[in-house]
This record gives C-alpha cells, sequence and structure tokens, in this order.
C-alpha cells in the first residue's frame, strides 16, 4: 500500500531541519575537539596527526554538521515534485550549506589557510 505525501507536514519538517542546522553545527565542532582531544591531537595549529586519526576527527563532526541541510535538501526535492516553488529554497539553502561546509571541512584537514 502506497503512503499518501503530506505537502504540508513536509514543508514544516523541511523548516525544522533548516532550523536545526545551526544545532548540527555546534554538535560537529565539539564532536570534533573531543574526537581530537582523545587522539592527542593539540587544539592550536594544523591537523598534525596521521591521515587515519585525521578521518576520525572529521568524519562525526562532517556529518553531524552537513546532516541537517542534507534532510532539508533531500525534502526540498520531494516538495519539489508535488509542484511547491518552495522546495527550491530548501534545495538551494541546504544544498549550499552542505557543499560549503563539506568543502571547508577538506581545505582544512588538508591543511589549506592554517
Amino acid at each position: 500500500m502506497k503512503e499518501i505525501f503530506d505537502v504540508e507536514k513536509a514543508i514544516r519538517r523541511a523548516w525544522i531541519w533548516l532550523l536545526l542546522i545551526p544545532v548540527g553545527g555546534i554538535l560537529g565542532q565539539l564532536v570534533g575537539h573531543l574526537v581530537a582531544w582523545l587522539v592527542g591531537q593539540k587544539e592550536e595549529g594544523p591537523l598534525t596527526v596521521s591521515w587515519w586519526k585525521v578521518l576520525l576527527i572529521v568524519t562525526p563532526a562532517t556529518i553531524l554538521t552537513v546532516a541537517p541541510a542534507y534532510v532539508s535538501a533531500r525534502m526540498g526535492f520531494q516538495i519539489k515534485k508535488e509542484e511547491k516553488k518552495i522546495g527550491w529554497l530548501f534545495i538551494l539553502v541546504g544544498g549550499l550549506i552542505c557543499v560549503t561546509f563539506l568543502a571547508i571541512t577538506i581545505l582544512t584537514s588538508a591543511g589549506v589557510g592554517q
């Protein structure tokens, strides 16, 4: 049995996910600093630990930071399928935030700008 898609509910949820982006960013920072501390990374300067420790630090922090924006963008695609123009808002804002955070994470992990 196919479930009926409620557009208004999806729009409310997409707004909630957009509003959760700062919360995800803060949680990502906290988890990243905690994992960095656990693997012995010093607070100042670029990442000086081995590559697998860098991945261990960056992966959970990035997932927590990007997840709300990604979910909002995905919901935007579902809303757009139902021919609601507000879906573009969630696609653009969520997508741009995802791409921006991923680019910043990759560049800083590689030592660019530090």
